[in-house]
């Protein structure tokens, strides 16, 4: 892991990295949360799928905690490592992480709906 501001590959250190580990967590218990429910209170099997929006939300923690960058303060155009933060004012250096933001967005929704679509299948299957 890096541990300076480097574009597009390490935009967070370690705390922020925890505070995306502690979100993806939390996120991942409630989309299990969301499926018991669904299952104990014998909801429609097809509402099994919106733990989409819960598993988005872990994956994109984890892949943010992993990859050290943050989508989010890439969009904005800033960086926190460790005990340096601010703004990123260089073009290229802004361009190269809006690329990474996606690509780290991109990944955490194709994972995200590739688990919900398998529980919801499971689901169908199962119940």
């Amino acid at each position: 892991m890096a541990d300076a501001y480097q574009p597009g590959q390490c935009n967070i250190g370690g705390g922020e990295r925890r505070k995306r580990l502690a979100l993806g967590g939390l996120a991942g218990a409630a989309a299990v949360a969301l499926a018991v429910a669904v299952v104990a209170l014998d909801w429609p099997t097809a509402a099994l799928f919106a733990t989409v929006g819960p598993l988005f939300l872990a994956f994109l923690g984890y892949y943010q905690a992993r990859r050290s960058f943050c989508a989010g303060f890439a969009l904005q155009g800033t960086y926190a490592v460790d005990d340096d933060s601010g703004t990123v004012t260089d073009a290229d250096a802004r361009a190269a992480d809006r690329l990474a933001a996606r690509h780290v967005i991109r990944d955490a929704a194709i994972a995200a709906v590739a688990l919900a679509a398998t529980v919801t299948v499971l689901g169908v299957v199962a119940l």
